[in-house]
C-alpha cells in the first residue's frame, strides 16, 4: 500500500495538535493493479464517512469499525484506555477501531486521501480466511465487536455492522461452508442476546447452521412458491427477457398469500436464488467444458489443415485445381 499525499500526515498532525484530538481522521481510495487511484465504494454506500472538508463528528458518524489505517491517534489516548489490538489470527482490526471509537468524544476529520490500499494485491475476505483457526478467529471478531459497540452504546453502529456479518454469510462458499455451520454456535452460544429471535438475521443464522426446524417445514408446503421464484429469475436474469403479466399477477398472488411470513420469504428468496446461481454455475462448467473440448477439436483441424497446405501434393496440385473449373464446363 502506499501514502497518496506525501503531507498527509503532516496536516492531519497539525490539525489534530491545534485542537488536542484524540483521533484525527482522513481518507482512503483503492489503487488498482496499474496504479491509478479509485472512488472507495465504502463511501458511496456509507460505509465510514468520507471528510470533505475540515470538520469534527460524533464518533456515530464514523461508520462501521473499518479502516483504522485511515485515521492517526493520540498516543497517551490509547495507552490511558489501555487500547490494544486483540490476539487474532483475521479481523483484528475492527475490534481495535470498536473500542477507539467508544471511547473517544469526537473525531476530527481533514479532506485528504491519506492511504493507497492495492486491492488487487491484497485479495478478498475468502482468500485469506481459508483455515479453521482464521474462520473461528474471524466469527470471534464480530461477536467481540458487538460486545464492545453495544457496551459503550454505539447501537447503530452495531446493528450496521451485524450486517456486515449477515453479508460475509452469504458468500457462497461460506454460506456452504462446514466449518462455519460448527464454528457459530460455538461463538454465538446464545443467538438471541444479538439477533431478536422474530429478525431476518436470527432466522437467517439459524438457516446457516440448519437449526431452523421451522423454516424447514415452511420450504416444505411453499413449493410451488420456490419454483415460481425460479421461473421468474431465469427469466429476467439468466434469458434476458421480460416477466409475463401472468406469471407477475401470479407472483404476487403468492406474496399475498404469505404477507404473515415476510421474513421466511425473504429467507426463502435468497435460497431459491443461491440454488438457481448453483445449478447455472454447474450448467456453465459443463458447457465450458464442452466448449474446450471442441476448441481442441478445432485446434487439430486447424494443424491438419496446415500440414496438408505445406505438403509438397498439395503445392504440385495447384495448377490443376486453379483450371478445374474449365473441366466442369
Amino acid at each position: 500500500d502506499e501514502f497518496l499525499d506525501a503531507n498527509a500526515l503532516e496536516k492531519m498532525y497539525a490539525y489534530g495538535s491545534r485542537n488536542d484530538a484524540d483521533m484525527i481522521g482522513a481518507n482512503l481510495q483503492k489503487v488498482t493493479e496499474s496504479g491509478t487511484v479509485e472512488n472507495n465504494f465504502n463511501y458511496s454506500v456509507g460505509n465510514y464517512a468520507y471528510f470533505s472538508k475540515k470538520e469534527i463528528i460524533d464518533p456515530l458518524d464514523y461508520g462501521i469499525p473499518w479502516a483504522f489505517y485511515k485515521n492517526i491517534y493520540k498516543r497517551s489516548f490509547i495507552n490511558e484506555h489501555d487500547i490494544k489490538f486483540p490476539n487474532l489470527l483475521r479481523g483484528q482490526d475492527p475490534v481495535f477501531l470498536s473500542e477507539i471509537l467508544t471511547n473517544v468524544d469526537e473525531i476530527y476529520g481533514v479532506k485528504t486521501d491519506l492511504y493507497g490500499y492495492h486491492y488487487q494485491v491484497a485479495g478478498g475476505p475468502d482468500e485469506k480466511i481459508n483455515t479453521y483457526e482464521k474462520k473461528y478467529d474471524y466469527l470471534q471478531h464480530f461477536k467481540e465487536s458487538f460486545d464492545i459497540l453495544s457496551n459503550g452504546n454505539l447501537n447503530s453502529t452495531c446493528e450496521s455492522f451485524k450486517g456486515i456479518l449477515i453479508n460475509f454469510l452469504k458468500i457462497k462458499n461460506n454460506y456452504e461452508d462446514e466449518d462455519i455451520k460448527v464454528i457459530i454456535p460455538q461463538i454465538f452460544d446464545n443467538l438471541s442476546d444479538y439477533f431478536d429471535e422474530d429478525s431476518y438475521e436470527y432466522l437467517f443464522i439459524k438457516q446457516v447452521i440448519g437449526e431452523d426446524e421451522e423454516l424447514n417445514k415452511f420450504n416444505e408446503e411453499i413449493n410451488d412458491f420456490k419454483a415460481l421464484k425460479r421461473e421468474l429469475f431465469e427469466e429476467t436474469l439468466i434469458s434476458n427477457n421480460f416477466i409475463e403479466y401472468e406469471k407477475l399477477k401470479e407472483y404476487i398472488s403468492v406474496i399475498e398469500e404469505y404477507e404473515d411470513n415476510n421474513t421466511q420469504l425473504r429467507l426463502l428468496s435468497f435460497e431459491s436464488l443461491k440454488n438457481v446461481e448453483k445449478e447455472v454455475n454447474e450448467d456453465y462448467d459443463y458447457i465450458s467444458e464442452e466448449i474446450d473440448g471442441i476448441t481442441a477439436e478445432i485446434a487439430k483441424l486447424n494443424e491438419s489443415n496446415d500440414a496438408i497446405l505445406s505438403s509438397t501434393s498439395w503445392k504440385a496440385t495447384d495448377f490443376l485445381r486453379k483450371i478445374r473449373h474449365l473441366y466442369k464446363k
